[in-house]
Order: structure tokens, then sequence, then C-alpha cells
């Protein structure tokens, strides 16, 4: 049984109204079934062409969708078919063209759902990266939190889900300038180290939302039995209670199926 710590900080508070949205293993977050009712919008930064987790927050509950990756669009998706295709001539087996034919597939399934060409943009993606506001300003691919959230009505409630591979920390100053206007917040953070984990802390102390959820990526590397990949769940108004005394939670999942049983000391 392999042993992770993490530092009380990120022992979150008893919540039993969580629930599992998206994909089993990678793609699935943690998330109180009542913040999803009360938002009028998810925002999506990150998305890859993993969007199960959007999916499933649509059929709860009927909101606007916005996701944000500039590294996932047209260019994305014909570079992609374009390598594969090239690939199949070289190599005509039947398990790389059944792989082939799932990556032509994904564009067609991905732009169904978000419905960029629909009359009526309820889910929409845009091919933009997030950044800062300083550093958006000077790129034209990239747009900021604080535009995105300029371009919503002021009193909007709005679910939050980040997953930047790493580029999360240059963000933590904006989520706390539009912290009044979220139900919750869903981020994974990467590459975390000594210093990394002091940022997070300060991020946490600054934050008004409250830690619901924590989930260790054992995918990521493991060191000195300290977690470099995490995954924290807040809510807005969730009562301080009691921490939780048990991790992981019963739902949570690995980023991929493994056979390492591990415990949280806590």
């Amino acid at each position: 049984m392999m042993k992770i710590k993490i530092p009380n900080f990120l022992i979150p508070y008893e919540n039993k109204n969580l629930i599992r949205l998206g994909n089993d293993f990678d793609g699935g977050y943690l998330v109180d079934e009542q913040t999803v009712h009360d938002s009028q919008y998810l925002i999506s930064i990150g998305i890859g062409y993993d969007w199960s987790f959007e999916k499933h927050f649509y059929k709860l509950k009927k909101c606007k969708i916005f996701s944000y990756d500039g590294s996932v669009g047209l260019k994305f998706f014909s570079a992609k078919i374009k390598h594969r295709l090239k690939s199949f001539l070289k190599v005509p087996t039947i398990n790389y063209f059944k792989k082939t034919i799932w990556w032509i597939s994904l564009p067609l399934r991905f732009y169904y759902f978000f419905s960029n060409l629909g009359f009526i943009h309820k889910k929409k993606h845009q091919e933009l990266f997030v950044t800062n506001d300083s550093l958006s300003k000077k790129q034209e691919n990239y747009i900021s939190i604080e535009k995105i959230f300029n371009n919503l009505p002021i009193d909007a409630k709005v679910f939050l889900k980040i997953d930047v591979e790493g580029a999360e920390y240059r963000l933590l100053e904006s989520i706390i300038k539009v912290q009044s206007r979220l139900t919750s917040l869903a981020i994974e953070f990467h590459n975390l180290d000594h210093d990394r984990y002091l940022e997070l802390e300060s991020f946490i102390d600054s934050f008004d939302l409250v830690l619901s959820h924590t989930h260790v990526n054992i995918s990521g590397k493991i060191n000195n039995n300290t977690a470099s990949v995490i995954e924290l769940t807040f809510v807005q108004g969730l009562v301080k209670d009691n921490k939780v005394k048990k991790l992981p939670h019963s739902l949570d999942m690995d980023s991929y199926p493994n056979s390492i049983n591990y415990e949280v000391t806590i």
C-alpha cells in the first residue's frame, strides 16, 4: 500500500453532495451537485479532446457552456487526420485503421456538441489559450479570464473548470478577482514542488470558496511520498464543519487503470 502525504491545507471539508462528472479515469471530476444546478454558465478552460465532463454537466443543467483551448480546433483536427491517413498508407493494419476512423469522426462529434455552426450558440468552443490579462494583450490567440467574464452578465453564476497542464499558476490572480461570481471551481495543479505548494497555499488562503474535494493524481510523479499532480474542487458557501478523515473518496478514479493501491495520509 503506497502512502501519499498531503499538507493540512489540502484536506477538504466534508461534503455529502459530491457526484462524479465525466469519463471514468482521466476526464472525470468530483463536484458538488447543487452547484451544477445553481450555475448559469460553465466556463471550461483546457478541453483537449475529452469533453465528457461538459457533456455530463449539460445533461444535469442545460446552461450555456463556453470552452477555450488554443490547441484544439480545425487546425488541430486537420493536422491529426492528415497525419493518421499518411501513416495508415505506410502501416495498413486493421487496428490502425480503426484508430484512424476514430480520429476522423472526432471533429464531427466535437462540433456536434459544441454547436459553433448552429443558430443557437449555447455550447461554443473557442480556439484560444487563456492567460492573465497582461499576457493576453500581447498575443493574438490568447484571451484573459477578465475578458471572458466581462462578456458575461455581471450577475451570472459561473462554474469554472480549468485543466491547462501547468499554466494554471498564471491564472490564480485572475481567479481571485472573479471569485464572487463563481459557484464552484474544479482545477488541476501540475508540477507541484515545494515552491508550488507554497504558491497553492497562498491562493487557498486568499480564496473565498471552500475546498470540497482533493484528488491525488498518481499518474504524476510521486516524490518522497508527495504528489506532483492534484485535482481540487472548491464550492461557494460550503459550511466548514469537519474535514474529511479519509482519502481517496469512494468515487475517485485514477487517470489510467492500474493496480496501484494507495491511501492519502491526512
